[in-house]
């Protein structure tokens, strides 16, 4: 069946004798034998010589910026297309109140930006258009729809006390 030799070396040693023997190896390849100076060749110009090659961009027409163009279309056909009429009433009441609408638009919680925001969503919600839902209202300003009832029932109670 299997019959097993005995080897003479132990498993330690023969490793250890692998190690002296990559030793070795590695110091006999690490040696350097001095040359002398005078032996070598004297050292000749290099030219490397190419065949002379045509751009690509002469051969044919390539349009390097054919994607910046592209997004100044998208950017065109996103930003010039008409506006919701509800934006457009939101700017032009932005315009009225003299606030910028970036900054209704913001989260700016200065008092004369969140006065303005909350005046026209009540007005939204009450006048221009009733059967807009809390939800649709807050993602008109990137709100919460919490944020929208809070705002209608705030200018309610102003109006309520005659502010």
């Amino acid at each position: 069946m299997n019959a097993h030799v005995q080897s003479p070396m132990t498993y330690a040693q023969r490793l250890q004798a692998e190690h002296k023997a990559r030793q070795a190896r590695m110091r006999a390849a690490a040696r350097r034998v001095p040359q002398d100076p005078k032996v070598l060749p004297p050292k000749q110009d290099y030219v490397r010589t190419m065949a002379k090659q045509i751009p690509l961009w002469t051969m044919e027409p390539i349009h390097f910026d054919d994607h910046v163009k592209a997004l100044d279309r998208w950017r065109a056909e996103i930003f010039l297309a008409p506006a919701s009429p509800l934006r457009t009433y939101i700017k032009r009441r932005c315009e009225e109140l003299d606030v910028e609408y970036r900054a209704i638009m913001s989260v700016t919680r200065r008092r004369d930006v969140v006065e303005a925001r909350q005046l026209i969503m009540w007005e939204i919600k009450t006048h221009v258009k009733p059967e807009i839902t809390l939800p649709e209202l807050g993602r008109l300003f990137d709100r919460d729809h919490t944020t929208v009832l809070h705002a209608v029932r705030r200018v309610e109670e102003k109006r309520a006390r005659g502010e």
